[in-house]
This record gives structure tokens, C-alpha cells and sequence, in this order.
């Protein structure tokens, strides 16, 4: 069975948010017992989840920081459309094929709104 992009889209969304439902629910269960007769264990569990989480929404700014500067070199290029030289048009083509290429999941999650046509 194949899945389009939006439904796997929506399929990761909906893992993510249940394993942070999930994270949750360990903290508020860990936090409501007695620490005198918390679980090593226990405890390593969700630490290890906490330390997965901050690692994983690190590694998403990091990438969305990579987009903003690439989406501002475009944004340079393009003031300067009139003058810019067959180079920096090159250049621009460039950033554009790296953000299908790498970018495009994360660029859905941007969300921007459509632009009205119909003016």
C-alpha cells in the first residue's frame, strides 16, 4: 500500500504527538509517586525520553535556522532581481533545488498561507 506525502505527513504528526502525550504522562506519573520510593529505573526511562525530546526539537531548529538563511539569501537575490548578475541567478536556483531537495517536509510546516489570486 503506498501513502502520499500528506498522509504520511499526518502519520508522523500523529506519532509525534502521542510519544509527547506518552513522555507526559511517564513525568506526571513519575512526579506523583512518593520519591522516597522512586525507580532507578523509572527514572532512567524518562530521563532518556527527555533527553531524546530536547535532541530531537534541537535538531529541528537547527534546520528550520538552515532554512530561514537560505529563504534570506533567496530574499536578497530576489530584491535585487533587476541587477543580479547570471551568477547569483545560478545561486538562487540553487538554494530553491536545495530546499525541494532537503527542506520540503519541513517547509510544509511553515504553513504559508495561500496568496489570493482573484485580485
Amino acid at each position: 500500500m503506498f501513502h502520499d506525502d500528506e498522509d504520511l505527513k499526518n502519520e508522523t504528526v500523529e506519532k509525534s504527538e502521542l510519544l509527547f502525550n506518552q513522555l507526559l504522562l511517564e513525568i506526571r506519573f513519575l512526579l506523583n509517586k512518593d520519591m522516597q520510593v522512586l525507580n532507578d529505573e523509572d527514572i532512567h526511562k524518562v530521563k532518556s525520553l527527555l533527553y531524546a525530546g530536547i535532541e530531537k526539537i534541537g535538531f529541528k531548529i537547527e534546520r528550520f535556522a538552515s532554512i530561514q538563511r537560505l529563504l534570506r539569501e533567496l530574499f536578497a537575490i530576489i530584491a535585487m532581481a533587476k541587477d543580479a548578475r547570471n551568477c547569483e541567478k545560478n545561486v538562487g536556483f540553487q538554494i530553491v533545488k536545495d530546499l525541494e531537495e532537503r527542506y520540503t517536509a519541513e517547509l510544509c510546516d511553515l504553513s504559508l498561507p495561500p496568496e489570493d489570486v482573484s485580485s
